[in-house]
């Protein structure tokens, strides 16, 4: 995974709206906004849109990024919070039809772990995450690989806490069953 190393001057020089330094900011995140822009979005033009809104974001709020935290985070965060805001208005998220019920269930494999971690790479699982349905993709990326919990997801999407449970069970549910499949088929899930 790609790490942002940010110097402090450079965003100094950024909130005095120098333009070469914003560039060179833009090309120190473009990687890792990049690879969360792409985790929401289906295809790469929509994806690069939601970067540039979010990373106009980022240099209008710069002033708020306390210095003393991670730029990386405030950044990501600055940027998830866009692509939602930007989701929602388009009307993508609905939970009608979405039960606000949660009940736990487990996914059995007929699989070893050894047998998965030999058959599929990160890029694999991220193209099975971009298969899912929207609403349990955000979830699933929002939890499992952005970092926030239940109560986080339900306040940013505006959604029951079990809701969001939900949703991210039955992905979780397909996601297991994606892999399985191929595990059991013996075919590598792997990205040319």
């Amino acid at each position: 995974m790609f790490r942002m190393t940010v110097n402090p001057d450079l965003i100094k020089r950024c909130i005095k709206n120098e333009e070469k330094a914003q560039n060179q900011l833009f090309k120190q995140c473009f990687p890792t906004l990049m690879g969360i822009c792409m985790r929401y979005y289906k295809n790469e033009s929509d994806a690069q849109a939601a970067l540039n809104k979010g990373f106009y974001r980022i240099l209008t709020k710069l002033k708020q990024h306390d210095q003393s935290k991670s730029f990386e985070g405030w950044a990501k965060r600055v940027m998830i919070t866009t692509i939602l805001n930007e989701l929602r208005s388009e009307k993508k998220f609905k939970t009608s039809q979405i039960p606000t019920s949660f009940e736990e269930n487990e996914v059995h494999l007929n699989a070893s772990i050894d047998d998965i971690n030999h058959s599929i790479d990160a890029d694999a699982v991220l193209e099975l995450i971009k298969r899912l349905p929207e609403n349990e993709q955000r979830i699933l990326n929002l939890y499992a690989i952005d970092g926030y919990n239940h109560k986080e997801i339900s306040n940013m999407l505006s959604i029951p806490e079990g809701t969001s449970k939900w949703l991210l069970s039955s992905a979780r549910k397909k996601m297991a069953s994606s892999i399985a499949k191929f595990v059991r088929a013996g075919i590598s899930l792997v990205l040319l």
